[in-house]
Order: structure tokens, then C-alpha cells, then sequence
């Protein structure tokens, strides 16, 4: 018998659920975690057609590796994992660094409570447009373990596991990539 697949499972027990044939476990561990894994995707490679593709190729892994899942971490740390090999795999195919443009399907809506007030919604505006801008000029590096902790909810710990480095550079790379959103915002601020 499956245990209770309602919000009150955490998404360990989902995907051990899900590996013993639960489907029901599947559908809410993908609707838990689908948006964060999207915008991490979007925010990585800055292309809504290309997040969509990299999420479908991880959520095929997941579901290939059902079987052989165990719970060692927290699903999150599991999910992001592959997400940042799906990641490696590309950047290693295209083997050269190019931008791309930053489109308007990548910034995030306006925060519900200035809907009433258009003056400081066209102001939250502008400030959002300028931090995703800030945080594509970050270093991938850095950008990849702020997305990691800002999109996933990923700690240190999880964050080293996730790209295969000690938890003193994760710290070292959250460190500088803060300081420079931080140092942008206020010069854009200040304008």
C-alpha cells in the first residue's frame, strides 16, 4: 500500500512512492517543483524554448531513474543535480560562451499588493528588469549557485553536492555574487 501522496508528504517519500508505482506521487512531486526548475533553466541559459527543453530532459531522467532511486539527500538536491549535469552536457557540446538576449517572457510579474498603485508597479518593474539583468552579468559560477539557492531553496551543503565543489567556494561564490547584485542595485539606485 502507498503512503498518503497529499501535500503532507515530503518529496522523498513522493519519489519513493512514485518509484513503487504511484503516479498520483509523480503528479504532485512534478507540480511542486516544476516553476522552480523552469526559472532555473530560464535564468541559466536566458532562452524560454531551451528552459522548456532542458526541464523535459530532466523529468525524463527522473522518470528513467525511478527505479534506482534512494533517498541519500533531499529530492531538491537530486533534481537540481541532474539539472546542473543536463547544463554541463550542453555547455560542453557548444564549447564556446555566447549571450543571449534577455527576452520580456523572462521577467516575473509584479508583485500583487502594487497592482493599485501603476506609478510603483512600472517602479517594481524597472528594479526587477535591472537585478535579472544584474544577475546575467554575474559569472556563471556565481550565477549558477545563486539560482541555486534562490530558485531551488538549495543550502550550501546542497549546493556543493549539486556542482562537485567544497562548500568554502559555494560560500566564496554566494559571497561575491551578493555583492555584486548588491553594488549594482544601489549604482542603479542611485540614478
Amino acid at each position: 500500500r502507498f503512503q498518503n501522496t497529499q501535500e503532507t508528504s515530503s518529496d522523498e517519500e513522493l519519489m519513493t512512492n512514485y518509484s513503487l508505482g504511484d503516479m498520483a506521487a509523480f503528479d504532485e512531486l512534478y507540480h511542486r517543483n516544476k516553476a522552480a526548475l523552469y526559472r532555473y533553466f530560464l535564468r541559466q541559459t536566458r532562452q524560454a524554448a531551451l528552459a522548456e527543453e532542458f526541464a523535459h530532459e530532466v523529468w525524463l531522467r527522473v522518470i528513467n531513474a525511478r527505479q534506482s532511486y534512494l533517498p541519500k539527500a533531499k529530492f531538491t538536491t537530486y533534481l537540481f543535480q541532474i539539472a546542473h549535469n543536463c547544463l554541463v552536457d550542453h555547455f560542453r557540446k557548444l564549447s564556446t560562451s555566447h549571450e543571449i538576449d534577455c527576452g520580456e517572457p523572462f521577467i516575473e510579474a509584479v508583485a500583487s499588493n502594487s497592482a493599485d498603485d501603476p506609478e510603483a508597479a512600472a517602479g517594481n518593474t524597472q528594479i526587477q528588469r535591472a537585478l535579472l539583468r544584474l544577475i546575467q552579468e554575474l559569472p556563471a559560477e556565481q550565477r549558477e549557485v545563486f539560482l541555486l539557492k534562490e530558485e531551488a531553496n538549495l543550502s550550501i551543503e546542497e549546493i556543493a553536492s549539486v556542482i562537485s565543489e567544497n562548500p568554502e567556494t559555494v560560500k566564496s561564490r554566494m559571497r561575491y555574487a551578493v555583492k555584486k547584485l548588491k553594488e549594482g542595485l544601489q549604482e542603479y539606485m542611485s540614478r
